[in-house]
């Protein structure tokens, strides 16, 4: 099966002139496959069930940014590369669902001790601690519930703290979660974020969140 996925994809993009193949991931499914090809010269081939496209992408620490010939609905914007997977999500909203790929060799960070987290959590709802940067992460005992659908995130207030003129149910942050050129992952809403110099802290960017360790970072 794999053989034959791998011939199909070469013929897609002319047998004689397939570029080397820099990174591979393939799951095997009762029907077609899910499958992705990042080539040597930034072109890329993915394939979900029964339908490929094609493409070019580029490569931000461990994050590929896709540029589709012509984009499917729905389909992924970019996937996160870890060492066993290709991560992305399908779909939008309530309908995302969370897909892995399963990666074919090992990757390796373009930049040395780079902290890499496998994955997005699954979604549901979770308790995070609030890390406060001028308190050197302190969370004084602040919580807020983090709501995961898909590849976005939406950060809850449920009233049990001390934060001044926030009331119980306030939504404090909402967006899609991107790896940031630093290496921690922000909520977002413009792809242009992830090379911005600052986020997180006190300043007026993009907020860090901490799935590693359940952390949301405010000022």
């Amino acid at each position: 099966m794999r053989l034959l996925v791998l011939l199909h994809s070469a013929f897609l993009f002319g047998a004689c002139n397939t570029p080397e193949i820099k990174y591979l991931g393939l799951n095997d499914l009762v029907v077609g496959v899910q499958q992705v090809i990042l080539y040597e010269d930034q072109t890329f081939y993915l394939e979900l069930g029964l339908e490929g496209n094609k493409g070019e992408y580029k490569l931000s620490y461990d994050t590929v940014y896709l540029t589709y010939e012509k984009k499917p609905q729905d389909w992924p914007e970019y996937l996160i590369i870890t060492d066993d997977y290709f991560l992305a999500s399908i779909g939008s909203g309530e309908e995302a669902r969370p897909i892995r790929i399963m990666r074919e060799g090992a990757y390796q960070s373009q930049e040395e001790n780079l902290p890499l987290y496998d994955s997005i959590p699954t979604n549901g709802e979770y308790r995070y601690e609030i890390a406060f940067a001028e308190w050197q992460g302190k969370s004084m005992g602040e919580k807020v519930t983090v709501i995961v659908k898909g590849d976005s995130v939406t950060i809850r207030y449920e009233g049990d703290g001390q934060l001044a003129n926030t009331p119980k149910g306030y939504i404090m942050d909402k967006g899609k979660v991107r790896r940031h050129k630093s290496g921690v992952f922000i909520i977002s809403y413009d792809p242009a974020d992830v090379d911005l110099e600052e986020v997180g802290g006190c300043g007026s960017g993009p907020t860090v969140i901490d799935f590693e360790n359940k952390k949301y970072w405010l000022c």
